[in-house]
Protein backbone atom coordinates (compact mmCIF):
# COMPACT_ATOMS: atom_id res chain seq x y z
CA UNK A 1 0.00 0.00 0.00
CA UNK A 2 2.94 2.31 0.97
CA UNK A 3 4.54 1.93 -2.46
CA UNK A 4 1.64 2.26 -4.20
CA UNK A 5 0.65 5.56 -2.22
CA UNK A 6 4.36 7.02 -3.31
CA UNK A 7 3.56 6.32 -7.36
CA UNK A 8 0.20 8.71 -7.17
CA UNK A 9 2.44 11.22 -5.19
CA UNK A 10 5.21 11.02 -7.93
CA UNK A 11 3.13 10.80 -10.66
CA UNK A 12 -0.86 11.55 -9.68
CA UNK A 13 -1.70 11.76 -13.60
CA UNK A 14 -1.10 8.13 -13.53
CA UNK A 15 -3.87 5.58 -14.01
CA UNK A 16 -1.49 2.90 -13.02
CA UNK A 17 -0.65 4.20 -10.04
CA UNK A 18 -3.93 4.65 -9.03
CA UNK A 19 -5.49 1.09 -9.96
CA UNK A 20 -2.28 -0.23 -8.43
CA UNK A 21 -3.53 1.84 -5.37
CA UNK A 22 -7.12 0.16 -5.61
CA UNK A 23 -5.51 -3.61 -6.51
CA UNK A 24 -3.51 -3.06 -3.43
CA UNK A 25 -6.37 -2.41 -1.38
CA UNK A 26 -8.91 -4.96 -2.69
CA UNK A 27 -5.98 -7.79 -2.50
CA UNK A 28 -6.53 -6.80 1.11
CA UNK A 29 -9.89 -7.08 1.19
CA UNK A 30 -10.88 -3.61 1.32
CA UNK A 31 -12.85 -3.35 -1.74
CA UNK A 32 -15.19 -0.83 -0.49
CA UNK A 33 -11.94 1.59 -0.28
CA UNK A 34 -10.54 0.55 -3.25
CA UNK A 35 -12.91 2.59 -5.43
CA UNK A 36 -12.10 6.12 -5.40
CA UNK A 37 -8.71 4.93 -6.33
CA UNK A 38 -10.02 2.41 -9.66
CA UNK A 39 -12.30 5.76 -10.39
CA UNK A 40 -9.71 7.86 -10.43
CA UNK A 41 -7.67 6.15 -12.89
CA UNK A 42 -11.01 5.74 -15.11
CA UNK A 43 -11.19 9.05 -14.63
CA UNK A 44 -7.81 9.87 -15.79
CA UNK A 45 -7.51 7.35 -18.55
CA UNK A 46 -11.81 6.37 -19.94
CA UNK A 47 -10.41 3.50 -21.11
CA UNK A 48 -8.36 2.17 -18.56
CA UNK A 49 -8.73 -1.29 -18.53
CA UNK A 50 -7.16 -2.19 -15.36
CA UNK A 51 -9.17 0.65 -13.95
CA UNK A 52 -12.21 -0.87 -15.28
CA UNK A 53 -11.90 -4.26 -14.57
CA UNK A 54 -10.94 -3.96 -11.03
CA UNK A 55 -14.02 -1.37 -9.90
CA UNK A 56 -15.70 -4.05 -11.50
CA UNK A 57 -14.61 -6.99 -9.23
CA UNK A 58 -14.67 -4.84 -6.07
CA UNK A 59 -18.63 -4.23 -6.93
CA UNK A 60 -19.00 -7.77 -7.67
CA UNK A 61 -17.19 -8.71 -4.05
CA UNK A 62 -19.61 -5.91 -2.70
CA UNK A 63 -22.26 -7.90 -4.32
CA UNK A 64 -23.15 -4.74 -6.39
CA UNK A 65 -23.80 -6.99 -9.42
CA UNK A 66 -25.48 -4.81 -11.72
CA UNK A 67 -22.42 -2.42 -11.31
CA UNK A 68 -20.08 -5.30 -12.07
CA UNK A 69 -22.01 -6.12 -15.13
CA UNK A 70 -21.92 -2.93 -16.56
CA UNK A 71 -18.22 -2.26 -15.50
CA UNK A 72 -17.48 -5.65 -17.21
CA UNK A 73 -19.17 -4.96 -20.33
CA UNK A 74 -17.62 -1.74 -20.68
CA UNK A 75 -14.22 -3.21 -20.26
CA UNK A 76 -15.17 -6.25 -22.78
CA UNK A 77 -16.31 -3.52 -25.29
CA UNK A 78 -12.75 -2.62 -25.35
CA UNK A 79 -11.09 -6.13 -24.60
CA UNK A 80 -13.38 -8.74 -25.60
CA UNK A 81 -10.32 -10.77 -24.90
CA UNK A 82 -10.41 -11.14 -21.41
CA UNK A 83 -11.01 -14.35 -20.47
CA UNK A 84 -11.23 -13.59 -16.82
CA UNK A 85 -13.93 -10.77 -17.00
CA UNK A 86 -15.97 -12.82 -18.97
CA UNK A 87 -15.99 -15.26 -16.41
CA UNK A 88 -16.92 -12.65 -13.67
CA UNK A 89 -19.39 -11.04 -15.97
CA UNK A 90 -20.99 -14.39 -15.96
CA UNK A 91 -20.59 -14.72 -12.11
CA UNK A 92 -22.41 -11.20 -11.78
CA UNK A 93 -25.16 -12.39 -14.73
CA UNK A 94 -26.02 -15.66 -12.73
CA UNK A 95 -25.60 -14.14 -9.41
CA UNK A 96 -28.57 -11.47 -10.59
CA UNK A 97 -30.20 -14.98 -11.67
CA UNK A 98 -30.05 -14.74 -15.31
CA UNK A 99 -28.99 -17.62 -17.26
CA UNK A 100 -26.89 -15.75 -19.61
CA UNK A 101 -23.72 -16.11 -17.34
CA UNK A 102 -23.50 -19.29 -18.84
CA UNK A 103 -22.14 -18.04 -21.54
CA UNK A 104 -19.83 -15.79 -20.70
CA UNK A 105 -18.31 -18.58 -17.37
CA UNK A 106 -18.38 -21.48 -20.44
CA UNK A 107 -16.62 -18.38 -23.35
CA UNK A 108 -13.81 -18.38 -20.73
CA UNK A 109 -13.44 -22.29 -20.32
CA UNK A 110 -13.45 -22.48 -23.72
CA UNK A 111 -10.36 -20.43 -23.60
CA UNK A 112 -8.66 -22.66 -21.22
CA UNK A 113 -10.74 -25.75 -20.52
CA UNK A 114 -8.15 -26.76 -17.77
CA UNK A 115 -7.82 -23.11 -16.15
CA UNK A 116 -9.52 -24.15 -12.12
CA UNK A 117 -10.26 -20.38 -12.18
CA UNK A 118 -12.63 -20.92 -14.94
CA UNK A 119 -14.03 -24.25 -13.66
CA UNK A 120 -15.07 -23.49 -10.65
CA UNK A 121 -16.51 -19.70 -12.11
CA UNK A 122 -18.75 -21.95 -14.38
CA UNK A 123 -19.40 -24.09 -11.53
CA UNK A 124 -20.47 -21.22 -9.13
CA UNK A 125 -22.70 -19.73 -11.58
CA UNK A 126 -24.74 -23.18 -12.11
CA UNK A 127 -25.08 -23.35 -8.59
CA UNK A 128 -25.91 -19.82 -8.79
CA UNK A 129 -28.76 -20.27 -10.99
CA UNK A 130 -29.69 -23.68 -8.51
CA UNK A 131 -28.86 -25.76 -11.37
CA UNK A 132 -27.45 -28.38 -8.89
CA UNK A 133 -26.39 -31.30 -10.90
CA UNK A 134 -24.96 -29.39 -13.66
CA UNK A 135 -23.13 -27.53 -10.97
CA UNK A 136 -22.20 -30.94 -8.90
CA UNK A 137 -20.62 -32.15 -12.27
CA UNK A 138 -18.43 -28.85 -12.57
CA UNK A 139 -17.23 -28.68 -9.29
CA UNK A 140 -15.86 -32.70 -9.51
CA UNK A 141 -13.72 -30.96 -12.19
CA UNK A 142 -12.74 -29.01 -10.42
CA UNK A 143 -11.67 -31.76 -7.69
CA UNK A 144 -9.95 -33.87 -10.44
CA UNK A 145 -7.56 -30.96 -11.20
CA UNK A 146 -7.07 -29.45 -7.61
CA UNK A 147 -7.78 -32.37 -5.29
CA UNK A 148 -7.62 -29.74 -2.06
CA UNK A 149 -10.13 -27.29 -3.23
CA UNK A 150 -11.74 -26.16 0.12
CA UNK A 151 -14.64 -23.79 -1.87
CA UNK A 152 -15.12 -26.95 -4.12
CA UNK A 153 -15.82 -28.93 -1.36
CA UNK A 154 -17.77 -26.52 0.58
CA UNK A 155 -20.14 -25.89 -2.38
CA UNK A 156 -20.51 -29.71 -2.93
CA UNK A 157 -21.61 -30.37 0.63
CA UNK A 158 -23.87 -27.33 0.71
CA UNK A 159 -25.61 -28.58 -2.65
CA UNK A 160 -25.72 -32.49 -1.71
CA UNK A 161 -27.61 -30.76 1.79
CA UNK A 162 -29.83 -28.65 -0.35
CA UNK A 163 -30.97 -31.76 -2.70
CA UNK A 164 -30.88 -34.07 0.58
CA UNK A 165 -28.23 -36.25 0.07
CA UNK A 166 -27.31 -35.42 3.29
CA UNK A 167 -24.26 -38.16 3.62
CA UNK A 168 -22.52 -36.82 0.45
CA UNK A 169 -22.91 -33.84 1.80
CA UNK A 170 -21.47 -34.29 5.41
CA UNK A 171 -18.63 -36.47 3.37
CA UNK A 172 -17.55 -32.84 1.78
CA UNK A 173 -18.22 -30.71 4.34
CA UNK A 174 -16.05 -33.29 6.19
CA UNK A 175 -12.82 -33.43 3.27
CA UNK A 176 -13.08 -29.68 3.48
CA UNK A 177 -12.31 -29.19 7.24
CA UNK A 178 -9.39 -31.77 6.99
CA UNK A 179 -7.90 -29.70 4.50
CA UNK A 180 -8.11 -26.19 6.12
CA UNK A 181 -9.70 -26.37 9.76
CA UNK A 182 -10.12 -22.78 10.18
CA UNK A 183 -12.87 -22.44 7.01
Amino acid sequence: LELSSHAIQFNPENPEAHSGKGFALSLSGNDKESIPYFEQSIKIDQNHLGGIFGLADSYYFLENYLMAVELYERGLSIDPTDEYANSFLGLSLSAMGNKEGLQYTQKAINSDPDKVDFLFNHALALHNLEMYEEAIKEYKKVLKIQPDSVDALNNLGVIYSKIGEFKKSEKYLEDALLINPED
